[in-house]
């Protein structure tokens, strides 16, 4: 049964000497939009905003999490492997071609946070203007992924010179 609409039925049914005959009568109140529309049509826009801005902030927030996540992947496995290195005096040795890996993650991770960075003024412009279509005073700043990606291409670029050098290098 549909809340809130009025359902109506009738049945007859007889049974003449093993013959059955039906007669049955339905009336059903279709709900077209009835009820909610016409009392959330003025919410509609200001919910849609309010939606997407929630979204807005939520993706920051992931993405917060998977910057820092991948920045201490990365570290953790640089680490790793430098540590591996240094123990196991791998200067001519085919050890030293482990550390191709962070090289090439490093150049990988440059370019993904660059152009991470520039699609993210995308998503930034857009949370401007639903800020000034919403008029609000205070708001969430997303600002600060912005400076930790650009932080992170810095020290992975410093990190890749160094495992670079440390590559070529002949007595290290």
């Amino acid at each position: 049964m549909i809340p809130n609409a009025w359902h109506f039925s009738f049945k007859v049914e007889f049974c003449v000497y093993g013959a059955i005959f039906r007669f049955g009568v339905s009336v059903a109140h279709t709900l077209i939009g009835r009820y909610k529309v016409r009392k959330h049509r003025a919410m509609d826009e200001k919910q849609l905003l309010w939606n997407r801005y929630e979204m807005h902030i939520d993706l920051y927030k992931k993405y917060m999490d998977i910057v820092l996540k991948i920045n201490l992947f990365y570290y953790g496995i640089t680490g790793a492997l430098l540590s591996f290195y240094f123990t196991k005096n791998g200067n001519g040795s085919t050890i030293e071609y482990s550390l191709l890996l962070p090289i090439f993650f490093s150049g990988a991770l440059i370019a993904l946070f660059f152009f991470a960075e520039k699609a993210l003024k995308v998503s930034q412009k857009d949370l401007n203007s639903l800020i000034k279509q919403l008029g609000f005073s205070y708001y969430v700043r997303t600002d600060a992924l912005n400076y930790i990606m650009r932080g992170s291409i810095c020290f992975i670029g410093l990190t890749t010179i160094s495992l670079i050098f440390v590559f070529f290098s002949n007595t290290l």
